[in-house]
């Protein structure tokens, strides 16, 4: 038998194989809000809608979460550095950086997403 997902608290419940998430977990999910926003919503971006919005359609990722209907690729965690910054915001950041700079940049992006990852 199946257990009832929480509607508050830390998303400790389970709902078969899945861990159970509630709409208080809006930030624990968030990478995983953002790219099923950018999936499903044909490329819709948290910047451009209304808090209320945003509400409205996590509610609507966290029962689809619950029951297991996602793409494997969330219930295995996405890390926010794996999301462009692009995805994040529409805002178009104008930093000049050089080959060797943006090198760096991907070679720390990475570095912290080894570690982060293996601490989980």
């Amino acid at each position: 038998r199946e257990k009832k997902a929480k509607r508050s608290g830390s998303g400790s419940a389970e709902v078969g194989a899945v861990n159970a998430i509630g709409e208080d977990d809006f930030y624990a999910k968030s990478a995983e809000f953002i790219v099923w926003l950018r999936e499903a919503r044909g490329g819709l971006s948290l910047s451009e809608i209304r808090s209320s919005e945003a509400r409205r359609l996590f509610a609507k990722f966290v029962k689809k979460w619950n029951r297991g209907s996602l793409a494997s690729k969330f219930y295995a965690g996405i890390a926010a550095t794996d999301i462009a910054s692009n995805e994040r915001s529409k805002h178009q950041w104008k930093f000049k950086v050089n080959a060797a700079e943006e090198a760096k940049l991907i070679e720390a992006k990475d570095s912290v997403h080894v570690m982060t990852a293996s601490a989980s």
